[in-house]
């Protein structure tokens, strides 16, 4: 969790008066590494403004998953391949693997349930068999 600015000045005041990192700790309800390391950042840097995040940027943009978005409302059924293929042809883009596929709609907050049948579903003649025959019957 990022700590506010207002926090991390607090904890600057609050040492700068002679509290111990762990006074200040208990003090902010933050943890003491959390103090240590915004003090020594302070001191390294000069300021207390959070580092810039770090990691690699989206290889996708929010139009791209607007895109998938919709796609997935209109064919709900899709498995990850057909989504990507479908991407790639509305998007004249290269195909996308499966896991990027996946990884985009778990950013869109899109959960993927299986269907199931229905137990009329089930029962179809070609089923019995089947339980007939793996039952020795």
């Amino acid at each position: 969790m990022a700590i506010s600015i207002k926090i991390r000045e607090l904890i600057l005041l609050q040492l700068e008066e002679g509290h111990t990192q762990a006074e200040v700790s208990e003090n902010l309800g933050v943890s003491q590494s959390t103090v240590s390391g915004i003090y020594n950042n302070f001191k390294e840097r000069g300021h207390i403004r959070p580092l810039k995040p770090t990691g690699r940027k989206s290889i996708y943009s929010e139009d791209e998953l607007q895109v998938l978005s919709s796609i997935i409302d209109e064919n709900p059924d899709l498995i990850l391949v057909e989504y990507a293929s479908k991407l790639a042809q509305l998007l004249n883009k290269p195909v996308m693997s499966r896991s990027a596929i996946h990884r985009m709609i778990a950013k869109v907050g899109i959960t993927r349930k299986k269907k199931s049948k229905y137990a009329q579903e089930r029962e179809t003649e070609e089923n019995k068999k089947k339980r007939l025959l793996r039952s020795g019957g």
